[in-house]
């Protein structure tokens, strides 16, 4: 029987066989947006249902993944000639939900800052440190800034919509650094990543072993929410 242990770099490999291949950054939203579909469109056709299966998020897509696009369909409106009409357009925007934490914990009723791209956003966190606004869908990069004063303010890079799936190494690496443990993004399954699941495993009060087994793996994408 085979080992659950570690990542199997065999089945982390991408999946689908349409003519779009995602890249680093992709998400079916984004992707969807790019070709003026609505991304329920590609994500439901039964085409991608391979990689619809596999991934299970629209969120979280692995590079090299293969989408089928459906084609646009032309709509007709019956209209009185000779009369000005007025047609809406409905604009796509997505969700962004963070959850900032500290040592575990969330930073609650915190103020903030956070910029996607040309946009601003001030606000305060609520009572568990969660931040949610509406952002295009093609936004892929971002800066949070959470507190006040010198002891208390954090920055926070953001990178939208560059997480892989946890069965991939770097999907693993990636949700270990957002969850504040020190780990190298290099694809391999290093000493470096051990000792990080080591870590996490030890706070999440599991048996500590530095493999990625099915309870671990849980546990990680509960804490990321991802």
């Amino acid at each position: 029987m085979p080992s659950t242990d570690s990542v199997d770099q065999e089945k982390s490999g991408p999946v689908g066989d349409g003519e779009y291949e995602v890249q680093d950054g992709d998400c079916v939203e984004s992707i969807a947006a790019r070709y003026g579909l609505n991304w329920k469109t590609i994500w439901d056709h039964p085409s991608n249902a391979q990689v619809k299966a596999k991934r299970a998020s629209p969120n979280i897509l692995l590079p090299g993944d293969r989408l089928h696009i459906p084609p646009l369909r032309l709509g007709e409106y019956n209209c009185v000639t000779d009369k000005r009409h007025t047609f809406v357009v409905r604009g796509r925007v997505s969700k962004l939900h963070l959850r900032v934490l500290e040592g575990g914990k969330p930073r609650s009723n915190e103020p903030y800052r956070l910029r996607i791209d040309h946009r601003v956003f001030d606000g305060t966190t609520d009572g568990d440190g969660n931040i949610e606004v509406a952002i295009s869908p093609n936004a892929d990069e971002g800066e949070l800034v959470v507190g006040r004063g010198r002891v208390r303010q954090r920055i926070y890079p953001l990178k939208l919509g560059g997480m892989d799936p946890i069965e991939n190494a770097h999907g693993l690496q990636k949700r270990l650094r957002n969850l504040g443990y020190e780990c190298p993004t290099t694809g391999e399954m290093d000493e470096g990543t051990t000792e990080a699941i080591s870590f996490f495993q030890n706070d999440a009060d599991l048996e500590t072993t530095g493999t990625l087994d099915d309870a671990t793996r849980q546990k990680l994408v509960d804490a990321h929410a991802s």
